[in-house]
């Protein structure tokens, strides 16, 4: 389900992703090794854009990550990975290397960049992934995200 916000030249678009499950060895007494414990991470990815200049834009995407399941201390202390920004002009990269002070079980990460543009065509794409790495011996869940918009 996506969400579309135009406020005069500004755009976001909110889009709901997949679930990720994470696993690590159940901590239940008397456990059999072969059985695990079972958590969620979800992401809510938030694109933006506007419009500076004749020939520059600024895009961002904004990444709301959350953590159901667990104990209560399965928490998120890392997220890293890059995102991507593209348009026929010019592609821009940046690093997410993002960790939460105290750990929590949901995170907002924002990356944004100014980018050339030609407003002709009006296409402006975003990509990228993350990893998100969870207190207590979970698995790491691996999110990605992309979205394309003629604006």
């Amino acid at each position: 389900m996506a969400t579309i916000l135009k406020h005069n030249r500004c755009i976001l678009i909110s889009i709901f992703k997949f679930p990720v499950e994470v696993t690590r060895p159940s901590r239940a007494p008397g456990a059999n090794a072969q059985v695990a414990d079972v958590a969620v991470v979800k992401v809510r990815p938030t694109y933006g854009y506007y419009k500076v200049n004749g020939v520059t834009g600024h895009v961002s995407v904004h990444l709301e990550i959350w953590v159901e399941g667990g104990d209560v201390a399965t928490l998120i202390n890392r997220v890293r990975g890059c995102t991507a920004f593209a348009t026929n002009v010019e592609g821009v990269r940046e690093e997410i290397n993002y960790v939460p002070f105290p750990p929590n079980k949901v995170v907002y990460v924002t990356e944004e960049s100014d980018i050339r543009i030609d407003f002709d065509t009006d296409l402006v794409l975003w990509e990228g992934y993350a990893t998100v790495s969870l207190l207590g011996g979970w698995s790491d869940a691996d999110i990605f995200f992309d979205h394309e918009r003629y604006l």
